[in-house]
């Protein structure tokens, strides 16, 4: 009798190594899923963070170029009404030096 109870305390503890191999076997498959699904939801998060910063800066860029442009019309409005004044104020010079011209000496 010894000797089948050996061999089922032998049975017993090969099919316990089996399961505890099968055991780390499905862990370690399990470990390197769950793995690579948090890499991929790393890479995927990234991305998402890239392409966000991306429509960002571009949408920034476009506001900057339309406010540049803006910039520049009002800057172009105001050199525009700067000439005229001059143009303006030098007319104006020009008949009061004819005036003067007429007070002190006549027509000419």
């Amino acid at each position: 009798m010894s000797n089948l109870s050996e061999q089922a305390i032998q049975s017993v503890e090969n099919d316990v190594a089996s399961l505890v191999s099968e055991y780390k076997v499905k862990m370690e498959d399990i470990s390197r899923d769950i793995d690579a699904k948090i890499f991929d939801f790393k890479e995927s998060i990234e991305q998402e963070i890239s392409d966000y910063q991306q429509h960002v800066s571009a949408h920034y860029q476009e506001k900057l170029t339309q406010k540049r442009i803006e910039t520049e019309k009002e800057i172009e409005q105001e050199i525009h009404e700067l000439q005229e004044k001059i143009h303006h104020h030098k007319d104006m010079f020009v008949q009061r030096i004819l005036e003067e011209v007429q007070t002190r000496y006549g027509s000419i």
